[in-house]
Formats: C-alpha cells, sequence, structure tokens
C-alpha cells in the first residue's frame, strides 16, 4: 500500500494543521467509500455526466489529500467516461484503489 498516501504532501496542502488534515481526510473516506458504487450505477443507466461528477469530485480531493495512486485512476476513468469510451478495466483500476487508499488513510489517523 506505499504510495497510497502521501501525507506529507496532503498535510503541507492543509496548511501543515494536522487536525484540519485529519479532519479532511475522515470526510473524504465517506465520499471515496461510497464512490465505485454511485459510478457502478451510473455508468449501468448510461448517465455518463454523474459517473464522470462523482470521479472528478473524488479525484480532485484525492490529489489534495496526497492520495495520488487513487487520483491517477480516476483521472483515466473520469477521461475514458468523458470520452464514451469502455471503461469496464479502467473502472476496475478505479475501485480497487479506493479500499487501498482506504486503508491507507485508516492507518495514518490510528497514528
Amino acid at each position: 500500500m506505499d504510495g497510497m498516501l502521501d501525507w506529507k504532501q496532503g498535510l503541507e496542502k492543509a496548511g501543515g494543521d494536522a487536525r484540519v488534515y485529519a479532519q479532511k481526510l475522515r470526510a473524504f473516506m465517506q465520499l471515496a467509500d461510497a464512490s465505485p458504487a454511485v459510478v457502478f450505477a451510473a455508468i449501468d443507466r448510461g448517465d455518463l455526466q454523474t459517473a464522470r461528477e462523482s470521479v472528478h469530485e473524488v479525484r480532485v480531493l484525492a490529489e489534495e489529500l496526497g492520495c495520488s495512486e487513487l487520483a491517477a485512476r480516476g483521472r483515466d476513468l473520469e477521461l475514458a467516461v468523458r470520452a464514451g469510451a469502455d471503461a469496464q478495466v479502467l473502472y476496475g483500476r478505479y475501485a480497487s484503489a479506493v479500499p487501498d487508499t482506504l486503508c491507507a488513510i485508516a492507518g495514518y489517523l490510528a497514528g
């Protein structure tokens, strides 16, 4: 799970305030945890706009918090959905990065 959370980068972007960073991580965990199901359901019903928006929101926050692997997989999926390409493989990569990222965040928060 190395590389799933660069807490130094995320903490820096949070202004160096560990409390604020921890709050942002906790809020992000809820959003990211729900995202794969939201994206899958949206793609399944052909609602590519909702799928793209959901991935975009997670990707932007992942970048801000230092979750670069999830951000990269989200970027790939977002671009594929935007282009109307078959996103099945990219969705799988994105969905598998979420629990790994959440595990890394939980480890960080546990100290």
